[in-house]
């Protein structure tokens, strides 16, 4: 849709990926990164991973351009890079622990951690 040119295509685009892409990645993310870490490093874990992400993924447009680039502007691997992302982001989701049961007030939710008291 984006290659099309056409500016309302193009805004189509962009508010399909909104809403489908980063609305709904967005919504969950508090809840996660809050039931994810315990009450005493929560803010620090929370922080961090978030920060570090950032500062990784702020090379994904260089490394876009230069795979599209190799590429002579087609996307195929520009997609590939995507999809390879989101596989590595879908697998740290599900080997994430089931916090459903967990007291998310507690200072650190799981038994047996270094510094239990």
């Amino acid at each position: 849709m984006v290659d099309t040119g056409v500016p309302w295509i193009v805004w189509a685009a962009m508010m399909i990926m909104g809403a489908f892409g980063f609305a709904p990645q967005v919504a969950v993310q508090p809840v996660f990164y809050a039931e994810l870490f315990g009450a005493r490093v929560r803010y620090t874990g929370f922080a961090a991973s978030r920060e570090l992400g950032a500062a990784l993924a702020g090379f994904s447009p260089l490394i876009g351009a230069t795979l599209a680039a190799r590429m002579g502007g087609e996307p195929w691997l520009v997609a590939a890079f995507l999809i390879g992302t989101a596989v590595i982001s879908f697998v740290a989701f599900w080997a994430s622990r089931e916090s459903k049961d967990m007291d998310i007030a507690a200072a650190d939710p799981l038994p047996g951690r270094v510094g239990e008291d």
